[in-house]
């Protein structure tokens, strides 16, 4: 993910697809034309930044295709929302059940 430019505030804005990624040192933003590949760096960065657990914002649908990108990614991140996080683990549990048969 390369920087495409900071804002005089300093936040860090990266180009990713058709939409942009933006970290302003405590939360990280997404517009909502960014793909998937977007998504999962958008969530490498958030885990890189502010550990293993993380509050997503946003709405529903939002929050399901954050939890299908950290799945399908496979990427080592918890959500601190519990019924969040309680389906990324299922689906997680699932799909290691598929991958051992």
């Amino acid at each position: 993910m390369e920087i495409s430019f900071v804002t005089k505030y300093g936040a860090v804005v990266y180009k990713a697809g058709d939409g942009y990624i933006t970290d302003d040192g405590n939360k990280i933003h997404v517009t909502r034309k960014v793909a998937e590949s977007g998504l999962a760096d958008a969530l490498k960065l958030a885990r890189e930044q502010f550990g293993k657990g993380v509050d997503i914002e946003g709405g529903a649908a939002f929050k399901e295709r954050i939890i299908n990108v950290a799945v399908n990614h496979k990427i080592d991140i918890r959500f601190n929302d519990a019924r969040m996080e309680k389906t990324r683990a299922a689906r997680v549990k699932t799909q290691e059940r598929v991958l051992s048969k």
